[in-house]
């Protein structure tokens, strides 16, 4: 059965590294992916182009690290006449850009331009956020392995470094699971910003626990997924106890909302979520 419209991952956005997953089920890329990785799809018509992208993550990444301390933002634009300079300028023009001068839009297409933007500069700091995470799971992953190579060295077992008085079992303890969108509600802005970018007919694929959990207790129905999708997702690595299920639902709804946001009518219609239902 030829699958007639687009199936990406959500919440996250970058492709595991060895990792099994099916071909028909792509990762949303914001401008910053690979454009020849075949895993990724860029939607059409984003606002900030891939260098602009790039550049626009830059200078806010690069501006907001220059107020670590509490209070400096604060003071800084209390002491400045003019907040929006320089390269915050630059950013805020990034974030506001349209493919006409404003002069010449109506006030509906410049509301629309500007949500479309403001939703790119959502998913391109949420893709740097994923990509930190993923650092660290890999100076996790390392600092096992060095313990590994210290006990193969000195002879120990693992239960023998609890032993070693010299040693804190606090200080060395393994980070664990680090995950991005464990945390509850980190996901929602994401959320709302891919349906802003992504045609109606476009499926997610959710499998992250924390983000079904919160549907779960929010009384959402789950169904059956159609035959396509189900043959979709088919090579899709399921754990003993899982399985497929589909959600459609208003989109704001899915992001947990009790009604639509006034100038959100992108979350006004049904979405579709193919999820992985535990049990």
């Amino acid at each position: 059965m030829e699958l007639t419209r687009d199936i990406l991952f959500f919440p996250e956005m970058h492709a595991p590294e060895g990792a099994q997953y099916p071909a028909t089920i792509k990762f949303f890329d914001p401008g910053l992916a690979d454009p020849a990785d075949g895993r990724y799809l860029m939607p059409e018509g984003l606002p900030l182009s891939r260098q602009d992208a790039m550049n626009w993550l830059g200078q806010t990444t690069g501006y907001a690290e220059l107020f670590q301390k509490p209070g400096d933002l604060r003071a800084h634009s209390a002491t400045h006449e003019d907040f929006f300079t320089g390269s915050t300028m630059d950013i805020a023009s990034e974030l506001m850009a349209m493919e006409a001068p404003r002069a010449e839009k109506a006030e509906a297409d410049d509301a629309a331009a500007s949500s479309a933007a403001k939703a790119q500069g959502v998913l391109l700091l949420a893709w740097l956020r994923e990509q930190r995470y993923r650092e660290l799971s890999s100076l996790d992953a390392g600092l096992d392995k060095v313990w590994e190579m210290f006990d193969e060295t000195v002879g120990l077992d693992p239960d023998d470094r609890d032993e070693i008085d010299h040693l804190d079992a606090d200080v060395f303890a393994p980070l664990g699971e680090v995950a991005p969108y464990a945390e509850n509600g980190v996901w929602k802005p994401v959320l709302e910003a891919m349906l802003r970018l992504l045609p109606e007919q476009t499926v997610l694929f959710v499998r992250e626990q924390a983000v079904v959990d919160e549907w779960v207790d929010a009384g959402l129905t789950f169904a059956d997924p159609t035959p396509e999708l189900a043959e979709a997702a088919q090579d899709a690595p399921l754990a003993e106890g899982e399985r497929l299920a589909l959600l459609v639902a208003p989109g704001y709804q899915l992001s947990l909302r009790a009604k639509l946001p006034e100038g959100s009518a992108w979350l006004a219609g049904d979405r579709t979520m193919l999820v992985v239902l535990r049990g």
